[in-house]
C-alpha cells in the first residue's frame, strides 16, 4: 500500500486522531488535542463521503484543524479565564495569590529582612517600612519580588 493510498483511507485519519489524543494526555499543552479533533472530523467525513484523492482530504484535515483550534481557543477564554476570578492570578502563580493575604512573623526581622508563615508554609520577607516587627507580629503581604514576600504590619 503506497503513502497516498493510507492518506485517503479514513481509518488513518481515525488512528491519528486517536494517536494525537493520546499523545496530549502524555505530554499535556491542551494544543494536539484540537489537530487530533481535526483528524477525527476528516475520518467522519471519509467515512461519509468517500474522496478518490489524498489531496481533498488533507486540505479538509487543514481546515478542520484550524476551525478547531479556533473554536479551542474561545473555549479556553471562556470558560478557563472567565467570570468574576478573570482577574486573579493563574493557579501557578502561587505568589502572586498571596497579596493580600495575611500572615505571622516567625523570625524578628532585622534590617528589613526577616521571616513569615502565610497557611503552613516559611517564606522569606521583607519590609519597606521601618516597623521593628517581632516574632508573632500579623502583617499583610502586599506585594512579591522574585521568591520574596513584600509585607507591612497589620
Amino acid at each position: 500500500m503506497d503513502v497516498f493510498a493510507l492518506l485517503a483511507s479514513p481509518w488513518f485519519w481515525l488512528v491519528l486522531a486517536l494517536g494525537l489524543a493520546i499523545f496530549e494526555i502524555t505530554a499535556p499543552g491542551t494544543f494536539l488535542i484540537w489537530f487530533g479533533l481535526g483528524a477525527l472530523l476528516t475520518a467522519i467525513i471519509a467515512f461519509i463521503l468517500p474522496f478518490e484523492g489524498t489531496l481533498i482530504l488533507l486540505l479538509v484535515f487543514a481546515v478542520c484543524s484550524i476551525v478547531s483550534v479556533v473554536f479551542g481557543r474561545e473555549v479556553y477564554k471562556r470558560y478557563m479565564r472567565s467570570g468574576d476570578d478573570a482577574d486573579a492570578p493563574i493557579p501557578n502563580q502561587r505568589m502572586l495569590a498571596m497579596i493580600g493575604s495575611k500572615a505571622v512573623v516567625t523570625e524578628d526581622f532585622t534590617a528589613g529582612t526577616g521571616h513569615v508563615k502565610v497557611g503552613d508554609t516559611v517564606w522569606r520577607a521583607s519590609t519597606e517600612h521601618d516597623a521593628a516587627l517581632k516574632s508573632g507580629d500579623l502583617v499583610e503581604v502586599v506585594e512579591t519580588q522574585s521568591i520574596t514576600l513584600i509585607v507591612k504590619p497589620a
